[in-house]
């Protein structure tokens, strides 16, 4: 089966018509303007709670998280729904942008109008119909299953990350018409000609989304379960002191592994490469204040063998500690919500505030 994308534009009135269609074995597909996430006017296809329905999404995108639905963006379904061998028939009818994905017989398919897609979008996301070569993003969903469906007439809903991305490009000039009537007299609508180009750059991200699932275990463990629990040993344990060092230690390497997978994840796309995202700039922090955590306490610890008395960096030790671990706990909360899967933290925030309980009554008790 094919992703396909097909587009006729009125540069009388700004409207735009769109035929978008693709595999119902994802969750959902979408498409958006512009060569990035960032400023780009995102139309995303999912299934409804009706039979063979379909639920429309326009959403703006900031950055690589979770686009935000926009009811600005007026986009319409002319017409909507789950078919089977759409495609067939689509190919041979449609001029179309194309890309390799699941052999589903079933397919969304969707013919959208819009009226406002040239004032909506930032930056590269900006829609010209003068552009000859128009730059457009594509993404599709996770594998839908029995297990796993998603059906929403809610166009705000959540979506969870997609599994492969592309792009391609347009020549929009050669998609639009002058006025809504067509020179054979025929009203402009749903584009049926040879309007587009062929995608180009197509792939999958399924080893970044391997990667960024690495990076969140390996931080959580850190500061869900390792750091505290050494926080807690230093006071219970026989050999507190060395069985503190030893744990905040794995702590430590854990944290060093995750940190370096969630930076060549960041270096890895070109809209995270500025590290402008609240869970990036906050990561970076924590990344840097463990180590000076790390060493405060080695630090004090060889001052209190020779002097025999507490030290400054014993208080900083203390203080920075508590800091590093509310900061970890909210920046995984900001990381799911980057990955589009805010709603895991529900659960997060379940094991944090067991977590948190148990610390506290433990370090208090003793």
């Amino acid at each position: 089966g094919n992703f396909t994308f097909a587009l006729n534009a009125v540069n009388s009135t700004g409207d735009t018509y769109i035929y978008l269609s693709g595999p119902t074995a994802y969750q959902w597909i979408s498409v958006g303007t512009g060569s990035k996430m960032a400023g780009s006017v995102m139309l995303i296809v999912y299934k409804n709670e009706s039979v063979n329905g379909i639920t429309l999404s326009t959403r703006l995108a900031t950055g690589e998280s979770q686009p935000h639905y926009s009811s600005q963006i007026d986009c319409k379904l002319l017409s909507g729904a789950v078919d089977k061998d759409v495609q067939s028939s689509t190919m041979k009818d449609r001029g179309s942008s194309s890309s390799s994905s699941s052999s589903s017989s079933e397919f969304f398919s969707t013919n959208i109008h819009c009226t406002n897609l040239q004032s909506l979008g930032q930056h590269e996301g900006t829609l010209s119909f003068t552009n000859q070569q128009q730059n457009f993003i594509y993404a599709l969903g996770p594998l839908a299953s029995s297990s796993n469906p998603l059906l929403s007439n809610s166009p705000s809903t959540n979506l969870h990350q997609h599994s492969s991305t592309g792009n391609f490009w347009v020549d929009i000039v050669n998609a639009t018409s002058a006025s809504l009537t067509s020179p054979s007299g025929s009203q402009v609508g749903v584009p049926s000609g040879a309007a587009l180009l062929a995608a180009q750059n197509t792939g999958t991200d399924s080893g970044s989304d391997a990667m960024s699932a690495v990076h969140a275990t390996f931080m959580l463990l850190a500061f869900v379960i390792i750091f505290p629990l050494g926080a807690v040993l230093l006071r219970w344990a026989r050999n507190g002191v060395r069985v503190h060092w030893i744990v905040q230690s794995a702590g430590l390497v854990l944290t060093i592994v995750g940190g370096c997978l969630g930076i060549a994840l960041s270096e890895k796309n070109d809209d995270k490469s500025s590290y402008s995202n609240a869970h990036q700039i906050l990561g970076l922090i924590v990344f840097g204040v463990v180590f000076v955590q790390w060493a405060l306490g080695i630090w004090h610890h060889l001052q209190y063998k020779r002097h025999r008395r507490s030290t400054v960096f014993a208080k900083v030790h203390r203080i920075v500690g508590p800091i590093i671990l509310i900061i970890g706990f909210v920046n995984g909360f900001l990381g799911n919500d980057l990955s589009g899967d805010g709603d895991h933290n529900k659960w997060l925030g379940a094991v944090v505030g067991v977590v948190a309980v148990l610390t506290i009554g433990l370090l208090g008790w003793k």
